[in-house]
């Protein structure tokens, strides 16, 4: 059987009571409790959360901790998927591309101040994700709005905001170090360093791109309620 319109609404004022409000807990507890509730022999739902749905979570404390573990769990599994991402670059034909991407940046270096060539880049590998992943994470809450959702973010975004940041801070680390910096010095040192410098900027941007990926895709693992 499935749960009827009072049920539904009875469960979700439970998961929200509780302070559950985003999408993958909410959609998981949603599921587990609903799943054991119609096992059961009672068709009183709340009757069923009270007396042995709750207790078995150990009520909102005992709910509160296994969303801070599966939160841990959660954001382990996203930046694991996010490395396998970024390693896919780095494996057979797909080899070519942070290939052609170091030679692009070779010549865009020898061929302009590479001071500039160098802030540029950066700027834009840095500011790029997340300013995708604000507009991303805001059509998601319009979304989810629109659609009445019982949540208005979610674990992923959240991550995909976090790792967006780290661009940002390695930009203002990059402004606060060299922004001051002598231009002929920076080039000099760009220049002597260039293979190095490249290579940053090449796993730096694939970065980006797998970051771009991961909000496209829906991965939404069990991984809240053991």
């Amino acid at each position: 059987m499935s749960l009827t319109t009072t049920q539904h609404d009875i469960l979700v004022k439970y998961l929200k009571d509780v302070d559950i409000k985003l999408q993958e807990p909410f959609e998981e507890f949603y599921d587990h409790i609903a799943t054991a509730f119609e096992k059961s022999d009672t068709d009183d739902l709340q009757k069923y959360i009270r007396e042995v749905a709750d207790p078995a979570f150990g009520g909102v404390s005992g709910i509160q901790t296994m969303l801070k573990e599966g939160s841990k769990s959660l954001t382990k599994h996203y930046r694991r998927v996010l490395r396998q991402k970024m390693a896919f670059y780095f494996k057979g034909p797909y080899m070519l591309i942070p290939i052609s991407l170091y030679f692009l940046l070779y010549i865009l270096f020898n061929t302009t101040v590479p001071k500039y060539a160098f802030s540029a880049v950066l700027s834009v590998a840095s500011a790029t994700p997340m300013l995708y992943a604000i507009v991303i994470g805001y059509r998601f809450q319009l979304s989810c709005k629109r659609n009445g959702a019982n949540f208005k973010s979610s674990l992923k975004h959240q991550e995909l905001h976090r790792l967006s940041i780290v661009g940002m801070l390695t930009l203002s680390l990059h402004n606060l170090l060299f922004l001051d910096t002598n231009i002929s010095e920076l080039n000099a040192g760009l220049i002597k360093w260039l293979p190095l410098v490249i290579s940053s900027l090449v796993i730096y941007i694939i970065w980006a791109i797998s970051c771009f990926q991961m909000v496209k895709e829906e991965l939404t693992p069990k991984l809240i309620i053991q």
